[in-house]
C-alpha cells in the first residue's frame, strides 16, 4: 500500500451574526486502503487499526484491535490470509495462533477476555484491502459455527497512491445567517491506482461547541466530486465544499469553534 497516512490542513472562517461568532475549521484527512475498518460479529468487534510498510526491512505489519468476547462459548477469530501470502511470509504475531484452513486459509487466535491489541508482521510489501474475519463458537455438542465478516487486512499488491495537487487551505465566505456558503476553491485529489474501477469516499466527521447538533452540521456540509474517470494511472480528481443552512438551524448554532473532519479513502476494486 502507498501514499497512506493523513494530511491535516486547516482553514478557518469567523462570521458575526445575531451577536455570535462562529469559527469554522475544515481538517482533510488522506487514507489509501479498502474494505471496512472494523466489523462486529458475535459481539466481538474486531478493528483494523493501521497498517505500516517498514522499507529498509521490507516488512508490512497489521494491527488489530479485537473486543473482549461477551459469551464464554465464543473460543477464537481468525484472519483471512490470502493465498498469494506464504505462510512463511508471517513472521510475527504477538500473540499465539496456528494456522487453518476453515471457515477459510488464515492465522487462528483465542479471542480475548478483554480488548486485546494483536500484531501480524508480513515479509513483503503488501497491500490493504478487502479480507474476512470469523468469531468461533462452541456450542454444548462441542460443534463449532463460525460467523464471517469483512474487514480490512492483508492483500494482494494493488499499487495506489492518494494525494492532494491544490486546495490545501480552504476557505469559506462570511456565514451571516441561513443560505448556502461554497468554499471559495475545491481540493484537488491526485490519485494513482495500477487497476481500473477505483473508487473514492469519504466520510465526515464533526465536533461541535458544548449544546450543538452534530448531526445538523454534518448534514449541513456537503462534498461534491466534479466528474472523472477512474481507470487505472493518475487522475486529479476535484472536491466542492458547501455548508448550507436553513434560518432554524442557523438560530440553533452556539457560539464556539466547529471543526469538520473530512477523511478521503482510495478504495481499490474487489
Amino acid at each position: 500500500m502507498h501514499g497512506t497516512g493523513g494530511r491535516i490542513n486547516e482553514s478557518r472562517c469567523r462570521n458575526r451574526a445575531a451577536g455570535k461568532t462562529v469559527a469554522w475549521t475544515l481538517l482533510l484527512v488522506l487514507v489509501v486502503g479498502a474494505g471496512v475498518a472494523a466489523s462486529t460479529t458475535q459481539g466481538v468487534t474486531i478493528t483494523l487499526l493501521n497498517s505500516t510498510y517498514n522499507r529498509p526491512h521490507d516488512i508490512t505489519e497489521f494491527r488489530y484491535r479485537v473486543s473482549s468476547a461477551p459469551d464464554p462459548s465464543i473460543s477464537s477469530w481468525v484472519l483471512q490470509i490470502p493465498d498469494c501470502i506464504e505462510d512463511s511470509a508471517v513472521l510475527f504475531t504477538n500473540k499465539p495462533c496456528r494456522w487453518v484452513s476453515e471457515p477459510f486459509r488464515g492465522l487462528r487466535f483465542d479471542v480475548p477476555h478483554v480488548t486485546t491489541t494483536y500484531h501480524v508482521r508480513l515479509s513483503g510489501h503488501w497491500d490493504t484491502a478487502a479480507t474476512q474475519v470469523a468469531v468461533l463458537e462452541t456450542s454444548v455438542g462441542e460443534e463449532e459455527h463460525a460467523s464471517v465478516a469483512s474487514v480490512s487486512g492483508p492483500g494482494c499488491l494493488t499499487w495506489m497512491s492518494l494525494s492532494i495537487v491544490s486546495g490545501e487551505v480552504i476557505a469559506f465566505p462570511p456565514v451571516t445567517g441561513a443560505g448556502s456558503f461554497h468554499a471559495g476553491s475545491p481540493t484537488v485529489l491526485r490519485v494513482s491506482c495500477s487497476v481500473d474501477g477505483w473508487f473514492l469516499d469519504h466520510f465526515v466527521d464533526v465536533d461541535v461547541p458544548a449544546g450543538g447538533d452534530s448531526d445538523m452540521v454534518a448534514n449541513a456540509f456537503s462534498v461534491a466530486y466534479e466528474p472523472f474517470s477512474s481507470s487505472g494511472g493518475t487522475t486529479d480528481v476535484a472536491a466542492a465544499y458547501a455548508l448550507t443552512f436553513d434560518p432554524q438551524d442557523f438560530s440553533w448554532l452556539p457560539s464556539g469553534e466547529y471543526r469538520i473532519s473530512v477523511v478521503y479513502t482510495l478504495i481499490a476494486p474487489d
